[in-house]
């Protein structure tokens, strides 16, 4: 099991809004994500997380090991 968030972004890709989620896995997440953001039409994207690595974009799909925006670093200040 893993604590994710959800960090849902609007038409200006600011994060808006961020929920935790506790499910088993990174594809359970990702549904999760998904239908999360179905329900609020007033968000554009959603991300998902894990710790300070950002995992998944939708609709943009998942990122790539070692992308320099997969990462926060600490002054960073994404949720």
């Amino acid at each position: 099991m893993g604590l994710y968030r959800c960090v849902f972004l609007d038409e200006h890709d600011e994060a808006k809004s961020v929920e935790a989620i506790d499910v088993d896995d990174l594809n359970q997440a990702i549904g999760l994500a998904i239908d999360m953001l179905k329900m609020r039409a007033r968000y554009r994207s959603v991300e998902v997380w894990l710790g300070g690595h950002r995992l998944y974009i939708h609709p943009n799909g998942p990122i790539e090991p070692g992308a320099a925006s997969a990462t926060l670093h600490p002054n960073q200040n994404r949720p």
